[in-house]
C-alpha cells in the first residue's frame, strides 16, 4: 500500500479557470475558454492546487473537492449542510476506472428503471424529487489469489422407479483475479455489489486528473476487513465451479457442508478508485439511493411498492393457483363419474347420486363414514390451500424483485477466473 498523499485541482493553463473531467473527451475540459488537455499534460500538472477536504455531519464520509467551492452537497446522504475540513492527507490508489457515464446519462438510467416498475405508487412521478446527483470516485480493493477446497457433494439420481444417492468427492484449487469489496463503510455494500460488474480491461494507472469534477472518498475499512466478504464469495465459486463437474444424470446435487472445506491465499491486492454515480431521492419524506455505475450505467434501486397494486397481484396469482388445483380436482372427479358410468351405467350412477344427497342416508351413516367423508373434504381443501399459500408468496416475491434490485453478492463468477484445477472420485453409491 503507497503512503498517503494530497489530492489536487487543475486549472487551466490558458484562462487560469476550472477544469473538469469530461465523461465523453475522457480528457480535463476549461469551463470557461473551453480548451481540453490530456490527463498527463505536463502545462496541466504545473497549475494543480491542494484540493478542499469535507466531513459530512449527517453520514461521517470524509471527502475531497476542489478548494474553490464554498458549498457542496454529500453523494451519500444528500445533506447540503456539510463542513469544511483539512484532511492530514488522502490517498494514493494504484489504479482508476474514469467515468464514462455523464451526470445526465445516470438520470436518464434512473428514469429509465422508474419507468419499467409496474408496482410504484401513482404519484411517485409526481411527487418524488430528485435531492441531489452526485458523481464520487468510490475507494475499493481488488483481490487475487487461489481457493484450495475440499468439497463433498451429494447426487440423486433415478433408475428402475429407484431413487440413488452418491457421493462425489472434489478436491483441488481455484484461481480468481481482481474479486472487488468496496472500502467505504458510508456505501452499502448491497448497492455497490448490485452495479457490478466493472470492466476492469479500462482500469489506468491512477492520476488525479481524473478528479476534478467529482468527489473522491479516502478508504474507510482497510484491506484485511473486507477478507471474509471476499472469502465467501470465492469460495461458494469455487462450489459451484466444482459441482459443476458432476454427471447430468443426477437430478439433484448439493454440497454436504460437513464435509467442506476452503482455504484462501491471496497473492495480490489492489487500492483503486471506481466510479459511481449517487441519486438520492424524497419520496414523502423517506430517502432513496440510488446508484448508478459510472462506466456501465447499470442502476440499482429499492423503489417504494404500491400497497394496492402489491395485494391485487398476490390476488391474481393466488386465484391462478385456486383455478389451476380445481381444475385438477375436478377433473379427477369426472374421471371417477366416467369409470363409474362404464361399471354401472349412467341409471346406477345417478341413482347413487340420489342416495347419496338423500338425508336420511346421512343420518343412517356409520360414524367411520362420516368421519371418511370429513377427511376427504379436508383433503381437498388442503389440497387448495397449500398451492394457493405458496402462490400468495410466489406473487410478494415477485412484486419485490421486479422492485427492488439491490442485493448483496454471494459469489465471484461475473469476475476474471483464472482456472479450476480439480481432483475427481467418487464413494459411497447406493439407493436411498
Amino acid at each position: 500500500m503507497r503512503a498517503e498523499t494530497t489530492i489536487r485541482v487543475y486549472k487551466c493553463p490558458t484562462c487560469n479557470g476550472a477544469l473538469r473531467f469530461s465523461t465523453q473527451a475522457h480528457a480535463l475540459h476549461c469551463m470557461w475558454c473551453g480548451n481540453t488537455y490530456d490527463v498527463a499534460d505536463a502545462s496541466v500538472h504545473q497549475m494543480r492546487l491542494t484540493t478542499q477536504g469535507y466531513l459530512c455531519p449527517e453520514c461521517g464520509a470524509r471527502l475531497m473537492t476542489e478548494e474553490f467551492v464554498a458549498a457542496t452537497t454529500c453523494p451519500y446522504c444528500g445533506n447540503n449542510e456539510i463542513t469544511p475540513h483539512r484532511f492530514g492527507g488522502a490517498f494514493e490508489p494504484d489504479l482508476i476506472i474514469p467515468f464514462s457515464v455523464s451526470r445526465q446519462q445516470a438520470i436518464q438510467s434512473y428514469q429509465k428503471t422508474v419507468a419499467q416498475r409496474r408496482y410504484l405508487p401513482n404519484d411517485y412521478e409526481d411527487k418524488a424529487q430528485i435531492v441531489s446527483v452526485e458523481g464520487a470516485y468510490v475507494p475499493f480493493w481488488l483481490q487475487s489469489g487461489t481457493v484450495s477446497f475440499d468439497f463433498t457433494y451429494v447426487g440423486i439420481y433415478k433408475k428402475d422407479n429407484r431413487n440413488y444417492v452418491s457421493n462425489h468427492h472434489r478436491m483441488g484449487t481455484y484461481e480468481f483475479a481482481r474479486v472487488p469489496a468496496d472500502a467505504s463503510d458510508r456505501m452499502p455494500d448491497d448497492i455497490m455489489d448490485s452495479i457490478e460488474p466493472y470492466n476492469y480491461e479500462e482500469l489506468v494507472p491512477y492520476d488525479p486528473g481524473y478528479l476534478p469534477g467529482f468527489m473522491a472518498e479516502r478508504y474507510t475499512v482497510a484491506a484485511d476487513e473486507v477478507n471474509r466478504r471476499v472469502n465467501v464469495r470465492v469460495a461458494n465459486s469455487a462450489c459451484s465451479a466444482a459441482m459443476s463437474t458432476l454427471d447430468s444424470m443426477y437430478d439433484t446435487r448439493y454440497p454436504d457442508h460437513d464435509r467442506y472445506h476452503a482455504t484462501v491465499a491471496r497473492s495480490r491486492i489492489e487500492q483503486v478508485l471506481l466510479p459511481v454515480w449517487l441519486v438520492v431521492v424524497l419520496y414523502r419524506e423517506e430517502k432513496y439511493i440510488v446508484g448508478v455505475n459510472g462506466q456501465t450505467g447499470k442502476v440499482a434501486v429499492n423503489l417504494p411498492i404500491d400497497k394496492g397494486k402489491r395485494r391485487a397481484a398476490v390476488l391474481w396469482e393466488s386465484l391462478k393457483s385456486a383455478a389451476w388445483v380445481l381444475s385438477i380436482e375436478l377433473g379427477f372427479v369426472l374421471l371417477i363419474f366416467v369409470i363409474g358410468v362404464g361399471a354401472v351405467g349412467l341409471d346406477g350412477m345417478l341413482d347413487r347420486a340420489r342416495t347419496l344427497f338423500d338425508g336420511s342416508t346421512w343420518a343412517q351413516a356409520s360414524g367411520k363414514d362420516i368421519a371418511l367423508a370429513a377427511f376427504t373434504v379436508v383433503f381437498l381443501i388442503c389440497l387448495i390451500v397449500g398451492p394457493v399459500v405458496e402462490a400468495c408468496l410466489r406473487g410478494r416475491r415477485k412484486v419485490i424483485d421486479s422492485m427492488h434490485n439491490v442485493k448483496k453478492a454471494t459469489n465471484a463468477d461475473a469476475f476474471d477466473i483464472c482456472g479450476l484445477n480439480v481432483t475427481l472420485s467418487e464413494f459411497g453409491q447406493g439407493p436411498l
